[in-house]
C-alpha cells in the first residue's frame, strides 16, 4: 500500500503527526496497549500500572523499554506488585 506522507512530513515524524492527528492517537493507543501488557507480564497491581503511566508518559518508549520500566517498578517498589 503506498504512503500518503511526503514532501516535509516524510522526513519529519513530528510535521507527519500535525498534518495527521490520527497518527499521534493511533501512537498512544499503542504505547497504551504496550504499557498494559508489561504492567500484566511483570505483575504490577493497579498502582503500579498508573506509575508505570506516569513514568513512560511522553518518552516515545517502544515495548522493550516499556517492559523494563514495568519490571524496574516491580523489583525496586514492593507496594506495586500483586
Amino acid at each position: 500500500m503506498p504512503s500518503d506522507v511526503g514532501g516535509a512530513a516524510a522526513d519529519d515524524p513530528d510535521l507527519y503527526a500535525h498534518e495527521h492527528p490520527n497518527a499521534v492517537y493511533a501512537k498512544n493507543q499503542k504505547e497504551n496497549a504496550d504499557a498494559r501488557r508489561a504492567a500484566r507480564e511483570v505483575g504490577l497491581n493497579r498502582q503500579g500500572q498508573d506509575a508505570l503511566h506516569r513514568k513512560i508518559s511522553g518518552q516515545g518508549y517502544g515495548y522493550p523499554e516499556i517492559k523494563d520500566v514495568a519490571q524496574e517498578l516491580y523489583d525496586n517498589f514492593p507496594k506495586y506488585r500483586k
